[in-house]
């Protein structure tokens, strides 16, 4: 598995349109179906299952917070091409992620894509909790996704990314050096 992570951002409503819709066209058109999702899900968001629905309550949270400026987080998960997860088991490693980066609670918006070879799904987070309305820090995010990844992978049967285990080995060995 391949978790890549995206700036933090202002726009729920710009990155929804990235991730639920069909990309731009060579021209540069708009292209506004969404042949390339395969599906869309809510955590945390009432009971509210339609994507612009939930979207909106996102905004809505967000202007909670008035210090944070970019509230909108993004993620993908990438599998390996001959890897074929199921929509639930798509959806419990987003969960497992959002739980990793201690954002479990936060709203969030998974879409499967089917347009590449290889699976995957993207989560968009409002940082903005909820009910607190304070802001989740994602600090070290990247290196808390790929070691979770490592231990995705190993309880999978199969370490598809031997660059990632053998990294992880490195800092294991420094870290025991120093102390």
């Amino acid at each position: 598995m391949v978790p890549r992570t995206s700036r933090q951002g202002r726009s729920f409503t710009g990155a929804w349109k990235y991730y639920a819709h069909d990309k731009r066209t060579a021209q540069g058109q708009e292209v506004r179906t969404r042949e390339r999702v395969g599906f869309v899900h809510t955590e945390n968001l009432g009971g509210i299952e339609d994507d612009c629905a939930a979207i909106g309550l996102m905004i809505d949270t967000a202007k909670r917070s008035t210090r944070c400026k970019a509230p909108v987080y993004a993620f993908s998960l990438g599998w390996h091409p001959e890897e074929t997860p199921s929509r639930e088991e798509m959806i419990e490693a987003g969960r497992e992620a959002l739980a990793v980066l201690k954002i479990q609670d936060h709203q969030a918006l998974m879409i499967s894509h089917t347009d590449t070879a290889h699976p995957h799904v993207h989560v968009i987070v409002n940082r903005i909790h909820p009910e607190t309305g304070v802001a989740a820090v994602l600090s070290y995010d990247q290196p808390k996704l790929q070691a979770w990844a490592l231990e995705y992978e190993r309880a999978h049967g199969k370490v598809y990314c031997q660059a990632r285990a053998f990294n992880a080995l490195v800092r294991q060995v420094a870290k025991e050096q120093d102390g």
